[in-house]
């Protein structure tokens, strides 16, 4: 009823027309501890009232101390926020990063419906959350929405742990691997079940893709150059290489400290 009301008075109030379309845009992962990976959003575009904006659950504070740490050990608060469609293009394209756009094939009446949670959802009482690295992020709260309207549709449960897909993305992020395994400890060898999966913008895509009928058109929003990584930088920035050249100053010291 309390969503009915909602509609009603947004309807009313002039904020929704005829033609809402819904998408879910991906970015691809990118360099900084934030970014690793990837990230999600919704966009709503009203072109009869020139609306077009994204909603980001996905906004923190930058100067939160101890923010690495802090964001995987669920310490840390998110909301929801909008954004241009122009200014989260920008962003990523200064990060290199591609912006996937999965426009859905909805009813006007799941649209407006989706629309008028998430603008609830932005209210100053609603807006914020306590992150959680596996259990509650833009990835998460997309998906629960999905769930919530019944347009998610469940595949079989992958044969994988939190730890091997989490450890597929730091390929070449050799101390965040070595950091974010220490945090997370054990609690991540669980095997996922496909719901729990989609805590990763990537599988939520998939999921998303996968479902029969659910998108209308798909299309990449932005082009970047993408650069590639130098291997020997990577190499003396690993901690295998530091701890392994610690370790045979430490044996060379002791002996010449022997003769």
């Amino acid at each position: 009823m309390k969503k009915i009301i909602l509609f009603l008075l947004l309807i009313f109030a002039g904020q929704l027309r005829a033609e809402i379309t819904i998408s879910i845009l991906t970015s691809s992962p990118g360099e900084e501890a934030h970014t690793i990976f990837g990230h999600s959003a919704v966009r709503v575009v009203d072109s009869d009232q020139d609306y077009d904006k994204l909603f980001n659950y996905g906004l923190f504070d930058f100067k939160t101390p101890f923010f690495p740490v802090r964001l995987l050990m669920g310490d840390l608060e998110y909301w929801l926020g909008k954004q241009t469609i122009e200014r989260f293009i920008e962003l990523n394209n200064e990060e290199g990063r591609i912006v996937e756009e999965q426009v859905l094939n909805l009813s006007q009446a799941q649209a407006q419906e989706i629309f008028a949670d998430l603008t609830e959802n932005t209210k100053s009482e609603n807006k914020f959350y306590r992150y959680s690295f596996t259990q509650k992020n833009c990835a998460t709260e997309i998906r629960d929405i999905l769930v919530n309207h019944g347009l998610m549709e469940y595949a079989e449960d992958p044969d994988q742990s939190y730890r091997e897909l989490i450890n597929s993305y730091m390929q070449d992020h050799h101390w965040f691997r070595f950091g974010i395994n220490l945090i997370l400890g054990m609690k991540v060898e669980e095997k996922m079940s496909f719901q729990s999966s989609l805590f990763m913008p990537d599988n939520l895509y998939d999921a998303v893709r996968y479902t029969p009928d659910l998108v209308a058109s798909s299309s990449t929003l932005n082009s970047v150059d993408e650069k590639e990584p130098n291997k020997l930088v990577t190499f003396l920035k690993s901690p295998w290489f530091i701890f392994s050249s610690l370790f045979l100053l430490s044996l060379f010291y002791s002996i010449n400290s022997g003769n």
